[in-house]
């Protein structure tokens, strides 16, 4: 068990399309770290349909919302 200032989480994601294509999404690699009371600093590679995405972000507690950039890795 961590010491809730820092771990590691994982992704597992799929997403229906209107045109009936499902994509699934996985991570093992994510990070957290507290930034502040009940919010915290996220990276991680999500590999989705072949391809890999960086998302880095910010995780608050008190909102339940995720805000950040997601971008595809080169």
């Amino acid at each position: 068990m961590g010491d809730g200032k820092s771990g590691r989480y994982d992704v597992h994601e799929v997403c229906y399309l209107d045109d009936g294509t499902v994509i699934t999404a996985s991570s093992e690699e994510g990070r957290d770290k507290s930034i502040g009371q009940f919010k915290w600093a996220t990276t991680g590679v999500i590999k989705a349909d072949g391809r890999a995405f960086v998302e880095e972000g910010t995780m608050e507690l008190t909102t339940r919302t995720w805000s950040g950039k997601f971008y595809e890795a080169i």
